[in-house]
């Protein structure tokens, strides 16, 4: 019996969250080729564990499992570790591996370091929130996405506030230059408003490559939640250099069978004018979290 609880005291209370999604998708690519199907989108596991240090230290724990991608390159978004210690009143510090979010709407469009969301090593520390601010500083090293190569390191300082309705987040982006051979930097922004009825938000970004090559991305979104049903647009561009600009435009719509499982719509258009067709790509979404 003692050892049963010493056992009980010592062990952790981890909590298991995930989800499975099944998908039918209709695309067009920029070369014309029409593609279709169903397959299986996004099923993963993710295992979260926390612990109260005491003297106002916890410290938390996660990782998650990408259980299935079928005909689907990119991991879900809540693979990968993190390992974190929070001081009340001073912060969090962390060590992390998970998917960053995308900073733009359409990523098919926005895909600089910048806007895209990545997968790296990172240690980051988020200050308390200070009268509605909070200080992100990010080092990540060894990320593999776009513009940016293992044993590259880059470091992302961000200020967020929020007041009411309005929030907006600052960004600056520093990156190794003896190393990076693809980007030299960048710089965003991004402000929300949201009415109740509706959320609209706004975003820029601009990054340079090593050559001086400036890219500049924007994007626009309007959400509104109608009960059971959410609708939303979104609207983006980017432009790199002289090249000729890219935008593109989509509708989705989701709506939740109960608290637990969704169904969401997504229709995506946009333009390029060195393909000389108009891509296009059609999804529906059936997810069941827990």
């Amino acid at each position: 019996m003692a050892a049963v609880a010493v056992a009980g005291v010592a062990s952790a209370q981890v909590t298991i969250t995930g989800a499975a999604a099944a998908r039918f998708e209709s695309a067009t690519s920029a070369a014309g080729a029409e593609s279709k199907g169903f397959y299986m989108s996004d099923a993963a596991l993710k295992f979260s564990a926390s612990e109260d240090l005491g003297g106002g230290l916890s410290a938390s724990a996660s990782f998650g499992l990408d259980a299935m991608t079928v005909n689907n390159a990119t991991a879900a978004a809540n693979t990968g570790s993190m390992l974190a210690v929070t001081a009340a009143g001073v912060g969090t510090v962390s060590m992390s591996n998970v998917e960053s979010g995308d900073y733009l709407p359409i990523d098919t469009i926005t895909t600089s370091l910048f806007s895209n969301g990545q997968t790296s090593d990172r240690v980051q520390f988020k200050s308390e929130n200070i009268m509605g601010a909070t200080i992100t500083v990010t080092y990540s090293d060894g990320n593999s996405g776009a513009d940016y190569g293992i044993g590259q390191t880059n470091t992302t300082y961000e200020l967020d506030y929020a007041t009411g309705p309005f929030s907006a987040n600052i960004g600056k982006l520093a990156v190794d230059k003896i190393n990076n051979n693809n980007t030299d930097g960048g710089s965003r922004y991004k402000v929300s408003y949201d009415a109740g009825v509706a959320k609209v938000t706004y975003g820029r970004v601009e990054t340079r490559s090593a050559a001086d090559v400036k890219r500049v991305e924007t994007g626009a979104s309007i959400t509104a939640p109608l009960g059971a049903l959410t609708v939303g647009a979104n609207t983006v561009s980017s432009k790199t250099g002289t090249d000729a600009s890219l935008s593109g435009q989509s509708f989705t719509a989701s709506y939740a069978l109960s608290k637990r499982t969704s169904v969401a719509f997504e229709k995506l258009t946009y333009d390029t004018t060195t393909a000389g067709v108009n891509p296009q790509r059609t999804r529906l979404t059936l997810t069941h979290a827990f």
